[in-house]
């Protein structure tokens, strides 16, 4: 992972080109291994994993990035694509894939992710490294504000992306 993304910044100085980083994290995940155990919350990275596969495009690639966290770098997009949308997209696969979660404290009682994206464009000074920490508070404000949702860091893409109702 860490030679991809020093590659992609790397190719984008030498180019002049955007890339986006997501963080995902599985929200209350401690307590759905609490409740179900760790055989199935190890089966049920996985499926987020796989919810994720489904969505990524040619090109970018996906990681596990700690416990139950998940990066996404995806060259060639930034401020004026679809960084946002892709995080979105992501939330709503995992969500709409209805991954029961009984432990959880809040509606929907199904498995979901909180994001935080971010961009990099040319003539920034930040390092790949300060790129994925903007995506890590992004994805902190996200969890702060109430979980299931993305948030995209200040300045870097847009606003966040409040989660629309789903009724099951």
């Amino acid at each position: 992972m860490e030679e991809d993304l020093i590659r992609t910044h790397a190719r984008a100085l030498r180019v002049g080109r955007t890339y986006g980083v997501a963080l995902f994290d599985v929200d209350h995940f401690k307590l759905y291994n609490d409740h179900y155990g760790h055989v199935a919350g190890d089966e049920t990275l996985r499926n987020v994993a796989a919810c994720i596969d489904f969505i990524v495009r040619a090109g970018e690639c996906a990681y596990r990035y700690g416990g139950e966290e998940f990066l996404l770098l995806m060259p060639d997009l930034g401020l004026g694509d679809s960084v946002l949308a892709t995080g979105e997209r992501i939330r709503r696969t995992v969500m709409e894939a209805a991954i029961p979660h009984a432990a959880r404290p809040s509606l929907p009682p199904f498995v979901t992710l909180s994001g935080g994206v971010t961009s990099w464009s040319p003539g920034s000074s930040l390092s790949f490294m300060q790129v994925v920490e903007q995506a890590d508070e992004a994805l902190f404000q996200a969890k702060s504000a109430g979980r299931n949702r993305i948030h995209a860091a200040p300045g870097s893409v847009g606003e966040r992306i409040e989660p629309t109702a789903v009724s099951r």
